[in-house]
């Protein structure tokens, strides 16, 4: 036998308060979506769990006006069209940085015996 789904009105009935109904909600959706939390609006948000898992590495804030990117990996910032490629070890960021300020790696030093 298939669990029957509750509309609104059987909800109404059962008595729930604001929170209960809020969780209730987010069983409702779970399967189909899922919450990512934006740490610039500090926001969170239900996004579609396919498009979401199918992102590849940069996840942008769909909430009006923010556009934050993070990394879904690492939930490190992106700085879109501003420095190098992003890695979440931060090694292309260095390798950047290195080449813009002129650095270089130090040889190693190897020891005889």
């Amino acid at each position: 036998m298939e669990p029957e789904e509750l509309d609104d009105l059987a909800i109404q009935h059962l008595g729930l308060n604001e929170e209960q109904y809020q969780i209730f909600n987010e069983m409702q959706i779970a399967p189909f979506a899922t919450v990512i939390n934006c740490r610039k609006c500090l926001n969170s948000i239900f996004v579609d769990k396919e498009e979401y898992q199918g992102a590849q590495q940069a996840i942008v804030c769909p909430l009006p006006g923010c556009n934050h990117v993070w990394c879904k990996l690492c939930s490190q910032t992106i700085e879109a069209g501003k420095g190098p490629k992003h890695s979440c070890d931060g090694s292309f960021e260095l390798d950047h940085l290195m080449l813009q300020r002129g650095w270089k790696h130090c040889p190693v030093r190897v020891t005889r015996m």
